[in-house]
């Protein structure tokens, strides 16, 4: 078991200076920096399956761009701390993409 601990702790080391090195090479903004920092603690924390299935199938859905904006909106604002934010935003996604898909 410690193996795999030193393993998620390297891949959330990797993880975190990556996204820091998006934030300063101006690939991403502020906004997006601190919600990709949240999720990489959601994630190590086993937290939240029911969202990052909802991010999977935003990442795997063709869209049209105005609705991808929407949801990366949502994504961006969405309070990892809050279970109700997380519903929500959930139940957004999953709304958008199956009108989307109509």
């Amino acid at each position: 078991m410690r193996k795999n601990e030193e393993n998620l702790d390297k891949l959330c080391e990797s993880t975190a200076k990556t996204i820091f090195n998006l934030y300063f090479t101006t690939r991403i903004d502020q906004q997006e920096k601190a919600f990709l920092l949240n999720l990489l603690g959601t994630v190590a924390s086993g937290k939240h399956r029911e969202l990052f299935k909802a991010l999977e199938q935003w990442l795997e859905a063709t869209i049209d761009d105005e609705v991808h904006e929407i949801i990366h909106a949502t994504i961006v604002n969405v309070d990892l701390t809050s279970e109700e934010s997380i519903a929500d935003a959930v139940r957004i996604i999953n709304e958008l993409l199956a009108y989307e898909q109509e």
